[in-house]
């Protein structure tokens, strides 16, 4: 055999795999590329599911909310219940909305209101912590007390607080 034929068969190999090698190249990219497509698929899966599960447990805390803040027609009859209210802890209750701030797509609406109150100790101070963490029909917050003592068993309490809407 001739060296040029060695040569050339050496060539032709080395063409060849040169060819080949740049081939397998492109198909590695494309192999690394459909793996990337395929781990971010896997992610938006992942967070796909992840979100559903929270919109249901956001479901829940919405219903949940929807019973705490009732709709803003319904704040009128805040008065009246507190009234009520008071009556049956044996307190006398007078009520007066002093502002309005209406509800956001990110935050609920309020009335200001200051409130009065006049009973025993012990009435006047159930009345209020049952209003501000036992009551579910009014998502009521009070600001500020003045508590002061009007006769020998009789108290009166000054306030100032918020009741939420929708």
């Amino acid at each position: 055999m001739d060296l040029s034929m060695i040569f050339g068969v050496f060539l032709f190999i080395g063409v060849a795999l040169f060819f080949i090698s740049k081939d397998l190249m492109s198909e590695v990219e494309k192999i690394n590329t459909y793996r990337l497509r395929i781990a971010e698929q896997y992610e938006a899966v992942e967070l796909l599911s992840r979100l559903r599960g929270d919109a249901k447990e956001a479901l829940g805390y919405r219903q949940h909310m929807a019973i705490l803040l009732p709709e803003k027609d319904q704040i009128l009859y805040l008065r009246e219940w507190l009234i009520g209210l008071g009556s049956s802890y044996g307190t006398e209750v007078n009520f007066a909305f002093t502002g309005d701030t209406d509800a956001t797509p990110i935050a609920p609406g309020f009335v200001t209101f200051n409130l009065f109150v006049r009973g025993s100790y012990e009435g006047a101070t159930q009345f209020l912590k049952y209003l501000e963490t036992d009551n579910q029909r009014f998502l009521i917050q009070l600001d500020n007390f003045d508590f002061r003592r009007t006769g020998l068993k009789d108290y009166q309490i000054a306030s100032r607080g918020k009741a939420y809407h929708r």
